[in-house]
């Protein structure tokens, strides 16, 4: 530490000496009062130029996914209304933005200029709008004003506040561009540092100096330290003046890399002295060249220039051939980005020689052409369902040192491509055919017919060029649905995309199922059987994330995955119809494939969920009858004379199944319990799904590796349970997976359906099991002297019976049925209640489980129960209902917003709210009423206004939404690619708080699709009567 030389010889300081030290004191106090009120006074005079922008990607681009961000901007011209940002902030695909002004006025506005190489954009706004706001305040640019200890502050949208301000001083100016760990960086330019410590936001900040003048843009940072990076503004005010006078923007390039190098570096490429000493005689401050780092592959540059060598200088011919003595030419000296660029912009066309030092001998190499830089940017992208396909940028082809033209760059691969194509990648080869272009790419993939498989050869981004990756993908029309989108100039200079769906060509005949030939499967277990097993199938699901309806999703899949993906194992129940779970198939909307002996896969179609249990059944096309070993569900009595009708503990089992790869495996079991799953404890995070409900579920004793499933049989060959994988939801809504065994009893349920019927019985209540010791020493079933007739047994209900006993009643084991929840508007509301104990049905003691008790029940048939209420015996009839497929059989995607009708998992839940329920009373429609929001699409416009998942909607613009063919098409708007009036939308939660939402429609990007489920399985998509390409997709059989 230093001292004062007072203090080291042990003396205090003079009087004087204190003077002379508090007047240095107040002089210093004085200096920075007086610089912190002329901050003050800039600021306040910056502050109505700062806008916070709202960005809404409707598509993924190269340089971010689909999505709403925050950015800044500030104003530049204020009678054009001219504003400048980041060209990472906008995006290189279809944005719709929103600013914010400074007295919170907020204005869509429109993209103008996107520069093809820097990190800047142009916006434009009209000033006439505002109305608050102060008009005529815009920020001047000052590109020579950088200088490296200047005092400057960051003026933005700082990690989502509206507004921040940010103190720094300029640290350099001459670093390199940054390069980026998503690969797309800048070059060809210099960038400023500093220690500001911004955050996400603040991208498009101006970074302003005392006098209020514009040094730089705040264009990104390092995650490992405060460090901040800013773009000068050369090229920015060049591209401003321009678009001020309404001309063109001429950007050129060589496509070559450059980096700047100081006097060091060069001594060691071997730059000679001597030339460094005349170079720096002319400009003392010069701290080094141009170094070339690399050309673009295949580029003419490529085969002039050798990484090392030192640009000296532009030779630019008046001719593009650059043939000698072909016109004239103009040598234009080289030191720094800006000299560069200048050149380059100026002489778009022309043909030019590259003046360099390699390896210490001064050469020039060419002609290399001077291209326009607009013109190897893409300005159009092809939607395949939920992916989004572009020309190779330049950025890009930069990274992965790619060829521009030699394939086209996957910026989000989506469900056809996305489930084994990573996001990214460079899609070099489609179904044996070069792709060089998204227009070649378009022009393909509506000629591959539904089902097919196709070859796709890729290249992962930023990896070995020569190394290309084969998939083969299953083309799913139904989920890829194909559109173009192109970006163009319209009249006012702004940029506006237009798009256009692309028509499938129909293909003669519907696509052939491959002929399933006999395999191996079947033959005896053991030396005690002779009957084959039941056929065993692999089975495959899949269906678009966003279209997950009914699904319990994990963590991964909720935070952006676009495809759900599933397996499970299903047995052939009868010809045609393959039995698996709701965890291989959670929803009727997916594409299903069935794999018979790992030989033949063949396409298959829900034909019914069941409402309760976790059970299946798919339709599949003809089987040869070397396939057609069905399971044999029925008991057969063995030779003492007895049936097979209950399992029990330590009961031997043979259990015949498929592991995780799909392998056939056999193991002898044996019965550990057979229990009712408890009911649902706690309300999950997510909503509720589908939980398995009244049915008993046999452990083992012998737990089978995860993954595995089949069948579980008796040494006959009969079937006494399915082992079958469930889906369970966990407390914070993501997903867990158990394993269990389905009885018989269940499965026997199943066969009653098929075309003609498709439902079950169903008696509106979850069941849970209570112990004998709990209903006889905590109920005081014990205490039971009379029957009490409850209120509504004078009309029609079952007469009393005499009073139950435990000796007569002799459960199968020592627990009986407790009624857990009644469902709200269920054949049991207003009949059965919570706590009610099943004593009889149909005359017959509730011995044998809850799955016999079902067997006794019939759609619309009365059933007569004897229940153990408050101590007492009621009598009472019920009428069960009739309960279809489960699952959303029609979704609508209104806005972005993926709408259902009310899953039947929120009413049995009982956290359907009352206005919803008040509706249904009051509605004789089939479908129960109320539209659901499963789910809010990444870029939407309900995202861009914040609206939420898990609501119901009630009412658009005053109309009262019930069902979903009251949502409102997308109104008509004034003119081509501009979005629609506000829309307002009430709506309420779970537990009945309601609340009002705008939505802002985009009818180019999120018109109003629907798809319906037909009554063979198939589904059907549909859009809006007018809209181009409006003809439906439908998956075939």
């Amino acid at each position: 530490m230093a001292h004062d030389s007072s203090s080291e010889d042990g003396e205090r300081p003079t009087k004087a000496q204190r003077s002379a030290s508090d007047a240095d004191v107040s002089a210093a106090v004085a200096s920075a009062s007086a610089a912190s009120a002329e901050w003050a006074a800039t600021l306040e005079n910056c502050i109505p130029a700062i806008v916070a922008l709202r960005v809404s990607s409707v598509r993924p681009s190269e340089l971010d996914g689909a999505g709403v961000s925050w950015g800044t901007g500030f104003v530049v011209d204020a009678e054009k209304g001219f504003l400048l940002t980041n060209r990472h902030v906008v995006g290189t695909g279809p944005v719709r933005i929103l600013a914010t002004f400074d007295q919170h006025e907020e204005l869509d506005i429109d993209l103008v200029y996107r520069d093809p190489l820097h990190d800047f954009a142009v916006l434009r706004f009209d000033p006439s709008a505002l109305f608050l706001t102060r008009k005529q305040v815009a920020l001047p640019l000052a590109p020579a004003e950088l200088r490296v200890g200047a005092e400057v502050r960051v003026i933005g949208n700082d990690d989502g506040e509206k507004l921040q301000i940010l103190q720094g001083t300029i640290a350099r100016v001459d670093r390199n561009a940054p390069d980026y760990s998503d690969g797309v960086g800048d070059e060809n330019t210099f960038y400023a540092g500093c220690g500001s410590n911004c955050s996400g936001g603040a991208s498009g900040s101006p970074v302003v100096n005392i006098r209020g003048e514009v040094v730089a843009i705040l264009a990104g940072g390092s995650n490992s330290s405060s460090s901040d990076f800013f773009l000068p503004l050369d090229r920015v005010h060049y591209a401003v003046e321009h678009l001020m006078r309404q001309e063109p923007v001429p950007r050129g390039t060589v496509r070559v890399r450059f980096l700047f190098e100081t006097w060091a570096q060069l001594k060691r490429l071997g730059f000679p002295e001597s030339r460094r000493d005349l170079l720096l005689k002319e400009n003392l401050g010069l701290r080094g060249l141009l170094v070339v780092e690399r050309a673009l592959e295949s580029s003419v540059a490529q085969s002039a220039v050798a990484a090392g060598d030192v640009l000296l200088g532009l030779r630019i011919h008046e001719s593009a051939s650059g043939a000698p003595g072909g016109g004239a030419k103009k040598e234009v000296p080289v030191q720094t980005f800006t000299d560069l660029e200048s050149a380059l912009d100026a002489a778009v066309g022309r043909s030019v020689k590259l003046l360099l030092v390699r390896g210490g001998d001064a050469i020039d190499v060419g002609p290399v052409l001077i291209e326009d830089l607009f013109a190897l940017s893409p300005s159009g992208i092809l939607e395949c369902g939920s992916g989004v396909f572009q020309d190779i940028p330049y950025s890009t082809a930069r990274a992965s040192q790619l060829p521009l033209g030699s394939g086209v760059l996957a910026a989000e691969c989506g469900f056809v491509f996305g489930p084994k194509v990573p996001d990214q990648s460079i899609i070099t080869d489609v179904a044996g055919r070069p792709i060089n272009s998204v227009r070649e790419l378009a022009e393909l993939l509506p000629t591959i017919e539904e089902g097919a498989y196709f070859e796709v050869r890729y290249i992962v981004k930023g990896k070995n060029a020569t190394r290309k990756q084969c998939k083969m993908l299953k083309m799913q029309r139904l989920f890829a649905h194909l559109a173009l989108c192109h970006e163009r100039q319209t009249d006012r200079g702004v940029l506006k995309w237009e798009r256009v769906e692309v028509p499938f060509v129909e293909s003669a005949s519907p696509p052939q199922q491959p002929s399933p030939q006999a395999g191996s499967n079947g033959g005896a277990l053991d030396g005690r059987r002779t009957r084959k097993a039941p056929t065993l199938a692999r089975i495959i699901f899949r269906t678009p994330c966003e279209l997950a309806t009914d699904i319990i999703m994990d963590k991964q899949e909720s935070s952006g995955s676009k495809t759900v993906e599933r397996a499970g194992v299903g047995f052939l129940e009868r010809p045609g119809v393959v039995v698996t779970d709701r965890h291989a198939v959670p929803q009727p909307l997916g594409d299903v494939e069935v794999t018979f002996n790992q030989e033949v896969t063949v396409q298959a179609r829900v034909l019914f969920i069941h409402p309760e249990h976790n059970l299946v059944l798919l339709q599949v096309p003809p089987l040869p009858e070397e396939l057609h070993t069905v399971a044999w569900l029925h008991a057969k009595p063995d030779d003492a004379g007895t049936a097979h009708t209950h399992l029990e503990p330590g009961t031997s089992l043979q259990f015949v199944g498929l592991d995780a790869c799909g392998h056939e495996v056999v193991r002898r079991v044996s019965v550990a319990s057979l229990s009712l799953p408890p009911p649902q404890a706690a309300m999950p995070s997510g909503p509720p799904r589908f939980a398995e409900r009244n049915c008993e579920i046999l452990d083992l004793a012998e737990p089978l590796p995860t993954r595995w499933s089949g069948l579980l049989l008796h040494d006959d060959g009969s079937i006494a349970a399915f082992y079958a994988l469930f889906a369970c939801q966990m407390p914070n809504g993501t997903r867990g997976t158990r394993s269990g065994g389905i009885p018989r009893e269940a499965l026997l349920q199943l066969m009653q359906v098929d075309d003609a019927c498709k439902t079950v019985p169903a008696l509106g209540v979850e069941l849970e099991e209570i112990t004998v010791a709990a209903l006889r020493h905590e109920r005081g079933f014990d205490r039971l002297q009379a029957t009490v007739p409850v209120e509504g047994e004078a009309n029609g209900a079952a007469a009393a019976q005499a009073p139950p006993t435990l000796s007569e009643w002799k459960p199968s084991r020592p627990v009986v049925l407790c009624v857990a929840r009644v469902e709200k508007g269920g054949p049991a509301d207003g009949t059965l209640r919570e706590g009610d104990v099943l004593v009889r049905a149909a005359g017959s003691y509730v011995r044998d489980g809850v799955l016999a008790l079902s067997s006794r029940a019939s759609p619309g048939r009365p059933l007569a129960l004897q229940v153990f209420r408050s101590g007492a015996v009621a009598s009472l009839e019920l009428v069960p209902s009739a309960d279809g497929s489960d699952g959303a059989e029609r979704v609508a995607i209104w806005h972005g917003l993926v709408c259902v009708h009310t899953p039947r998992a929120l009413r049995r839940a009982g956290i359907v709210p009352k206005s919803i329920l008040e509706a249904a009373c009051s509605d004789g429609a089939g479908d129960f009423p109320g539209v659901y929001v499963v789910r809010v699409c990444y870029g939407a416009p309900g995202q861009s206004t914040g609206m939420s998942a898990r609501n119901f909607l009630l009412e658009v613009d005053g109309r009262p939404i019930r069902c979903l063919d009251d949502l409102p098409p997308a109104p008509a708007t004034p003119s081509p690619g501009a979005l629609g009036a506000d829309v307002r939308v009430r709506v309420v939660d779970h537990i009945g708080r309601e609340g009002m939402q705008t939505l802002r429609p985009d009818p180019v990007f999120w018109p109003l699709i629907e798809l319906h489920r037909q009554s063979d399985g198939s589904w059907t998509r549909l859009l809006p009567s007018g809209t181009a390409g409006a003809e439906s997709a439908r998956d075939q059989p």
